[in-house]
């Protein structure tokens, strides 16, 4: 299965350059994962993205989920209120 790994930080052009990394790996028609283990720092545009990715997909369609999200990421899906959609747990992660 394919990875990609966002960038640090997914501000308005971060998100730009994501979403046509995203689309590439979408257009490739296989299965990939999403790592977010590097984000520092992330909007409301780049929690859009990520959640349009996430729910754009039909049943039957390959697999796309994210992967060891930073605690910046967390906190920030925490408070936009969008954990459970990304598929995120709540858990506090320490000393990562």
């Amino acid at each position: 299965m394919r990875q990609l790994s966002l960038l640090t930080i997914l501000d308005r052009e971060g998100v730009r350059v994501t979403a046509a990394e995203l689309r590439e790996l979408a257009d490739a028609g296989a299965g990939y994962l999403i790592d977010a283990s590097r984000v520092e720092r992330i909007g409301l545009a780049g929690l859009q993205l990520l959640l349009s990715v996430l729910r754009a997909s039909a049943p039957g369609d390959p697999e796309v989920r994210i992967v060891t999200p930073s605690q910046p990421l967390l906190d920030a899906a925490r408070l936009a209120g969008v954990t459970e959609l990304l598929g995120l747990s709540l858990e506090v992660r320490h000393g990562v």
